[in-house]
């Protein structure tokens, strides 16, 4: 089951780039066909942004915190890194 995920993703990645035409053209978005490929730099923008907080900014402050916590390393301290996505969904949710 575990080599079949990679595939599903894929799958599923190709579903959505098969049909956001058919989604985003009609009302109310009216985007023509050039708008709905450049719905695709968003994605690229947030992997890029998630590729940064999940990996070299986890890690500094994880070991920041494992330095104040006497050197032993605790799962948790790398929630921090989340401050600032909750602060933009909080931001985002009072501008609806």
């Amino acid at each position: 089951m575990v080599k079949l995920l990679p595939i599903i993703y894929a799958n599923c990645v190709l579903d959505i780039n098969l049909t956001q035409s058919e989604g985003f053209s009609p009302p109310p978005h009216l985007f023509s066909l050039a708008d709905v490929g450049f719905t695709n730099f968003t994605l690229l923008g947030v992997a890029l942004v998630g590729l940064v907080t999940a990996g070299p900014m986890s890690d500094v402050i994880s070991a920041w915190s494992t330095r104040r916590n006497g050197g032993i390393r605790e799962p948790e301290m790398r929630l921090p890194t989340l401050i600032p996505f909750i602060v933009a969904m909080m931001v985002d949710e009072n501008h609806r």
